[in-house]
């Protein structure tokens, strides 16, 4: 490993582990902006970890330059809500072995990116390589997605639009047949001898750490919501859509959302046919639910066509090219529209609209400018936010990044306090999540939250999500015995998750006399020399504050989804 410095610095853009020459440094940048619309948002979106490379040396330091693999810690499972109030499940991993994850990917990414048709729309690899930006625009390639399939469809011989997507993708993909796709791509796309010995050693190292997360029983599902796993799900897909283009289909696909374009219903059916054979053949299925063919000749199909290549309104456009612009002037025209494109929705009852989302994103980066912060009159639209809570749940984590941004009153902070202390209410322990981080980002302090965090601590013990939020709350929000009682009962917290949270909260009690015999001897590997970190240069922090944004910069950190 190079391990000269600059700036007391350490390169680490050449760590070799098994065998592989990870650059650390790229793979950092990329993960750091995947973190950014993380289900489970760290509290300190890691900022001790990525402070310098010390820390993430000391925890690779077994494996460093030894040609043994990297053995991954257990995933934790969580639930997450979907739309129509499903659930989906969320893999987290340790941070040290999600980097290793996205590092491991971004040596293979640029070459094995190269067998998707251009038919493939989805997590493109991004050809300025060792840029922070792993993949190409998601919006920007949704929208190409959208258009192309249009294209085929406003064909004279085309009648006919195939609509549908799959049934639990990320959780359906089964470990082995994914390596063992990984290792047929990589043996038959004409790499060099030497680079196919290094993918080949990649491909172990991957399914080491995709065995040890997930679920053991059926050796099947890989973390949502990464950057990684979106760039090896669609080499999973790769079989499918070759089997689906060698017929001749015009086929389309952006992740597991899938459009044909046919001649007519009989095509259309021949096509459903042999896509659900090949999707048999990994393990998958199709939502039933969400497949359609649909006849142009026939009005109202003809409408639902519509509606699946609609790519956004004329206000929408207008609002993100004004945006886009990164000027003032430009900003300064888009926020009035956007205000009154969001209170429409509401008032129409579109805030289950997808632009309702787009609207939601866009206002929490435009609170973060000063010069805007205090002309934006958001009021109502804070209001119907924290009435959707109920009703749209899954939608918790971009309403949580506008409220951390946002200021809120008393009587809106007892809205959220009404979800968390009401069991009817309170299903979901992803947003329980999420609704701590607010109130913990704005410190405020109410006797019922605090009385029920202490009680999630004794009847919630075997949550993570929930134990982390309330234990962070009482740390930050609590008293000195709050503190001491956390780290005195710190042998409990028997998971990496719930441990990180503990020790942010509790970094500024006395070492020799609480933390050493109550905290240093049950913590978890994942988390040494977390305690000192967080105590020596995050000492008044419990959770990470919004930057201030300006024009130019409005577009920089934008959570990569499709609004």
């Amino acid at each position: 490993m190079k391990r000269t410095k600059f700036n007391n610095v350490v390169d680490i853009t050449e760590v070799v582990i098994f065998g592989i020459k990870f650059n650390l440094e790229t793979a950092i940048k990329r993960l750091k902006k995947d973190l950014r619309d993380d289900w489970f948002p760290d509290f300190l979106n890691f900022n001790d970890v990525f402070q310098d490379n010390e820390y993430i040396l000391e925890q690779l330091n077994a494996y460093i330059g030894k040609d043994i693999i990297y053995k991954a810690s257990p995933a934790l499972h969580f639930d997450i809500p979907k739309p129509g109030y499903a659930i989906r499940y969320s893999s987290e991993t340790n941070i040290i072995d999600r980097l290793i994850y996205q590092a491991c990917v971004d040596i293979i990414a640029l070459d094995l990116d190269k067998i998707h048709s251009e038919s493939v729309y989805s997590h493109r690899v991004n050809n300025e390589w060792g840029s922070k930006y792993f993949f190409r625009y998601a919006v920007d390639e949704w929208n190409k997605f959208l258009t192309d399939t249009q294209i085929e469809l406003d064909k004279e011989e085309n009648e006919v639009l195939l609509v549908t997507d799959l049934s639990n993708y990320y959780e359906s993909i089964s470990i082995n047949d994914l390596i063992n796709t990984l290792n047929f791509l990589i043996e038959n796309i004409g790499l060099s001898d030497e680079k196919e010995r290094e993918f080949k050693k990649v491909s172990l190292q991957l399914k080491e750490l995709l065995s040890t997360w997930c679920e053991p029983n059926t050796r099947r599902g890989i973390p949502q919501n990464r950057d990684a796993s979106s760039f090896l799900s669609n080499l999973f897909l790769n079989s499918v859509d070759a089997a689906m283009l060698n017929s001749g289909y015009k086929y389309f696909r952006y992740m597991d959302d899938i459009r044909i374009v046919c001649k007519d219903k009989f095509e259309a059916r021949k096509a459903l046919k042999l896509l659900a054979n090949e999707l048999r053949k990994k393990g998958l299925s199709l939502n039933s639910k969400k497949t359609q063919i649909l006849d142009l000749n026939n009005p109202d199909q003809k409408s639902e066509a519509n509606k699946a290549l609609q790519k956004s309104d004329k206000q929408i456009d207008q609002i993100e090219s004004l945006l886009k612009s990164k000027t003032a002037r430009g900003v300064q025209i888009a926020v009035p529209m956007l205000r009154k494109k969001t209170i429409s929705l509401i008032e129409g009852g579109g805030t289950l609209d997808r632009h309702f989302r787009f609207c939601v994103n866009r206002l929490e980066r435009l609170i973060r400018i000063p010069e805007l912060r205090d002309k934006l009159d958001l009021e109502e639209i804070i209001n119907a936010i924290i009435k959707e809570l109920l009703n749209q749940p899954w939608s918790t984590d971009s309403f949580a990044r506008f409220f951390i941004s946002s200021e809120l009153s008393g009587e809106q902070f007892e809205e959220m306090m009404s979800i968390i202390t009401d069991d009817k209410k309170n299903i979901y322990e992803w947003q329980e999540y999420n609704l701590w981080r607010i109130l913990i980002s704005h410190n405020y302090k109410n006797e019922l939250l605090l009385a029920k965090a202490r009680e999630n601590l004794t009847h919630k013990a075997t949550i993570p999500a929930i134990i982390a939020g309330s234990v962070l709350y009482l740390c930050a929000i609590g008293d000195g015995n709050d503190r001491k009682i956390i780290a005195d009962n710190f042998k409990n917290l028997n998971c990496y998750f719930s441990q990180r949270a503990a020790l942010i909260g509790i970094k500024n009690l006395n070492y020799s006399s609480i933390i050493k015999p109550s905290v240093e001897p049950y913590i978890d590997p994942s988390q040494k020399g977390t305690y000192s970190r967080l105590r020596d240069n995050f000492k008044n922090q419990f959770c990470e504050v919004p930057s201030k944004l300006n024009f130019r910069d409005f577009y920089e950190e934008l959570p990569d989804f499709i609004s």
